[in-house]
């Protein structure tokens, strides 16, 4: 099954480890590839203390139908309780290689980014983004706007 890898910090780049926090990944629909039948039940992982995690998935990019993983976050709040957990909302593809979920995650791009490739940004484009139109000779540098 394929390994899907990532790091968990909050925003000053630490870790949660004492506030015990859990991932968990929730399949979009039930699915099939032969001879499986998937359910919809979530898989929890706990990241390690220094934030790491991996956790084994079901490569969802070769499931019928179309499926993808959303997360959720939850840690436990200075008393002890579980916080409301965050809903992240984007979709995670697994391929059968698995990978990093930062590189999994369906997200929009962000004006600093730039896109490479002979065609225009796909969906989520974002305005003033930066494009690398390889269709000519030499590329050319372009900037992308909706």
């Amino acid at each position: 099954m394929p390994l899907v890898t990532g790091t968990l910090h909050d925003f000053n780049l630490q870790p949660l480890a004492g506030f015990r926090p859990e991932i968990v990944f929730t399949p979009s629909r039930a699915a099939v590839h032969n001879p499986r039948l998937f359910v919809t039940k979530p898989v929890p992982v706990v990241p390690s203390a220094a934030g790491t995690f991996s956790v084994e998935l079901a490569a969802t990019t070769v499931l019928r139908p179309e499926v993808w993983f959303s997360v959720s976050v939850r840690w436990l709040d200075p008393l002890g309780g579980y916080t409301p957990s965050d809903e992240i909302g984007w979709k995670v593809h697994v391929p059968p290689e698995g990978g990093n979920i930062a590189d999994l995650a369906e997200t929009e791009p962000t004006s600093q980014q730039t896109w490479i490739g002979p065609y225009p940004p796909p969906g989520g484009r974002t305005a003033y983004m930066w494009w690398i139109d390889t269709s000519s000779t030499p590329p050319v540098l372009k900037e992308w706007s909706t």
